[in-house]
Parts: C-alpha cells; sequence; structure tokens
C-alpha cells in the first residue's frame, strides 16, 4: 500500500499514469479488500480521490451482491471527493458505473443504485450540459427499475459536451444514450422529446453498431407515426442500408397513411411475431388508437364544421359518442382547436388562438431553433472526434451487451429492449 500510495504522488496530476498505476495495482487491491479500510483511515478522501475510486471499484468487484453499505459508501464517496481529481481517473469511475449497473439490475434493486449514479454525475460534469461516460448507466437503472422523475433534470439538458476520455467514453455511449432516452421519454408519452432522441440516435453514422442503431430506426418510426401522423424516411439516409430488415415497418407505415382502420391492423397482426421479437408489440398497438386522431385531424383541413354523426362516419367510427370522445380528449390535449354544439350535434373547428407574432412565441421559436444547432454542433463533434480516434488507430472502449437489459448490442441479429 505504501508502495501504491507513493507512486500515485509521483504522478502528480497525470491522468492516464495514475490509471495506469491503479490498474497495475488492482489485483493487490482485490486481495486486500477486507483490509483496505484502515489503510485509507489515515488518508483525506478529497486529496486521495484516486486512491479511493479504485478501492470503491475492488469492493464492488469483490462483493457477490450489492449491500447498502456498499451503495452508503459509494454515494458518500462522491459527494466528499475532488471534482478535478475524479476527472483523472474517469476509466475507473466508469467501470464503478458500469459494475454496480450490472449488479444492481441483476438483483432488482436497480432503484438504489440512482442517487449514487446522479452524486457520481454531479462531481465529474463540468456543466448540466455535459454528457458523460455514467449517463447510459443511469438510464438503465431507470428503465429497470421504471422510474424516471429523477432523471428528467439530466435528459432535458441540451447537450454541448462530451467526455473527451476515449478509455472511459465512445460512439457507442451516445447512441445508447439517445436509444436509452428515447425508450423512457416514450414510456412517459412525451413522444416529442421521445422522437428528437431516436432521431439524434440515428444521426450518428457508425459502422460498429449498426444493429444497434437498426434497433433505434423501428422505434423511431413508430414514435414518428404516433407522434407527427407519417415517417419521412428522406430525412434518414441511414436507413437505407436496413431496407429489408424494416419491411415490416415499412408496411406498419404504408398502412397508417391509408385511411383504412382494418388495414392497418391486419399489418399489426401478420407482422406480430416481428414486433414482438423486437419488443416493440406494445407500441405498435398504439398506432390503432392514433390512426383515429390523424383521421380526425385531417377532417379538420377539409371541413369548416361538421356533425358529430358525419364525423363518425368519415373518421369510420361506430358510434357519434366515440367520435365526441375522441374530440375532447383531442382538444384537452391541444392537438386540435373546437367548439361542440351539444343541441345540434354540431362541431366547429376553429384555429390555433395563439398568435405567432406574439413575442412569447418568437422567443420560443428562437430557443427551439438554438436548440436545434446545439444539438447539432454536438452531433458533429462526437462524429468528428470518433473519426480522428478511428484514424489514429485508438478505437474507443467497447460498452458490454449489457444482457441483464437485453439491450441491443452491436452483433446482435434481434435487438431488444
Amino acid at each position: 500500500m505504501d508502495q501504491l500510495i507513493a507512486s500515485i504522488k509521483k504522478a502528480g496530476d497525470n491522468g492516464p499514469e495514475i490509471v495506469a498505476i491503479l490498474e497495475k495495482h488492482s489485483d493487490f487491491l482485490m486481495k486486500n479488500v477486507s483490509s483496505l479500510d484502515q489503510h485509507l483511515a489515515r488518508y483525506e478522501t478529497e486529496q486521495w480521490t484516486c486512491l479511493y475510486a479504485a478501492v470503491i471499484r475492488a469492493k464492488l468487484m469483490a462483493a457477490s451482491s450489492i449491500e447498502p453499505t456498499h451503495l452508503i459508501e459509494a454515494r458518500t464517496f462522491f459527494e466528499a471527493s475532488d471534482s478535478k481529481r475524479l476527472n483523472l481517473v474517469k476509466p475507473i469511475v466508469r467501470a464503478i458505473g458500469r459494475i454496480l449497473t450490472k449488479k444492481l439490475i441483476a438483483q432488482s434493486i436497480a432503484i438504489s443504485g440512482i442517487p449514487v449514479l446522479i452524486a457520481a454525475i454531479k462531481r465529474i460534469q463540468d456543466t448540466a450540459n455535459h454528457l458523460t461516460c455514467l449517463h447510459v448507466n443511469l438510464c438503465q437503472l431507470a428503465l429497470s427499475a421504471k422510474f424516471f422523475n429523477p432523471l428528467l433534470p439530466f435528459l432535458n439538458a441540451d447537450l454541448l459536451d462530451v467526455d473527451n476520455d476515449r478509455k472511459a467514453y465512445c460512439i457507442k455511449d451516445a447512441i445508447l444514450y439517445f436509444y436509452y432516452g428515447g425508450m423512457i421519454y416514450a414510456a412517459l408519452k412525451m413522444w416529442d422529446r421521445s422522437f428528437k432522441f431516436f432521431t439524434m440516435a440515428c444521426s450518428i453514422p457508425t459502422p460498429s453498431c449498426s444493429s444497434l442503431l437498426l434497433a433505434a430506426a423501428k422505434k423511431l418510426i413508430i414514435i414518428s407515426l404516433i407522434h407527427k401522423g407519417e415517417f419521412n424516411a428522406a430525412e434518414f439516409p441511414l436507413l437505407r442500408r436496413w431496407k429489408y430488415s424494416l419491411e415490416a415497418y415499412k408496411k406498419l407505415e404504408e398502412a397508417f397513411s391509408a385511411s383504412n382502420s382494418t388495414a392497418l391492423g391486419e399489418v399489426i397482426e401478420k407482422n406480430s411475431s416481428t414486433f414482438g421479437a423486437d419488443r416493440n408489440y406494445g407500441l405498435v398497438k398504439q398506432l390503432i388508437d392514433c390512426h383515429v386522431k390523424y383521421r380526425i385531424h385531417n377532417l379538420t383541413k377539409t371541413f369548416i364544421s361538421l356533425s358529430v354523426k358525419d364525423l363518425a362516419v368519415r373518421a369510420r367510427l361506430d358510434l357519434p359518442e366515440t367520435a365526441e370522445k375522441q374530440l375532447l380528449e383531442m382538444a384537452g390535449a391541444k392537438s386540435i382547436f373546437v367548439k361542440i354544439d351539444q343541441r345540434n350535434g354540431c362541431v366547429r373547428f376553429l384555429d390555433n388562438p395563439e398568435r405567432y407574432e406574439s413575442p412569447e412565441v418568437l422567443d420560443s421559436l428562437v430557443q427551439k431553433l438554438k436548440a436545434i444547432m446545439d444539438y447539432d454542433m454536438t452531433l458533429r463533434r462526437i462524429i468528428s472526434e470518433e473519426a480522428s480516434t478511428t484514424a489514429l488507430g485508438e478505437p474507443g472502449q467497447q460498452s458490454s451487451g449489457l444482457p441483464v437489459l437485453s439491450t441491443p448490442a452491436c452483433k446482435r441479429k434481434h435487438p431488444s429492449e
């Protein structure tokens, strides 16, 4: 232990050298994990953050299962650690996140690791807009626990920066972040954000993660139909390479574009095994209700007013009451603006009352445009850094297949949720 302490002290602020030293002594730490606390008692956490990180990793690796004491110790460490020194050993921090996530999900107690990773992310983030190597692990824990609220501040922050340490972060981390983020927003029925995240995932060209991108593309098509009522394949040239793999989803899109709900139901039923294997059947089933809403929405573009009975007939609904219920739901969501006259059973379609030349709306448009530009800059930087790494012959560290979540790994034929 004294030799390890001396070596770390000699390395100073040289992150790669410190990581190499800690990796060289990883077996020693693992073998002596039970007696490490008494040695560390003499050293302050803040000053010796790098050493404490290696010890936390050794304890988690040695443990057959994660106990509450492990979680308390890890969280206490991250909250007391020095941010600058913690960033020197990001590969070890990444390992802590990966080990913790894998074991907690296997033990079905994923929710207990969320506060730990939140504390860690806040320590290694330069700003709230910084995508770290731990964001993916946090998403995995949230999805496993089906507990999303603590994650939303991270997902809602527009990304402007990514980790530069290629041993702690690679292009697959970015794709997985947008993939999992899209899944979380879909679970919350926040379709606009889900669409944006799957769009980002499918906009990162990399040959090393084709199966992961294919899984994202399948969800993108469904989410686009739910959110926009259509899917424009021309906006995603990357999808051309999967023409045959996306055949069932192409038929789904075509059926959704038609006015016949029966045909849509038949396509869903015929390809149910494909959608089920992709773990997309739950999303696909929501298209039936969305199809009705978009048929009604299209009627608002054609007619100024219409009787509820005529609306039910034109939208191919069984009863006028069903049509009225759909109208009220859509009006409540502000997807259409209507006035229903209960006395004569007539529906009048109204324009959006929002004045687009108002300062509030103009400011909102400016903010949205800025957000789109920021996303584009982030995307270009990720792609550029990956290309530079490949050119230098130093491929980024690949993250695990994460079988505990049935994550779509790069070499799997049928990715799943």
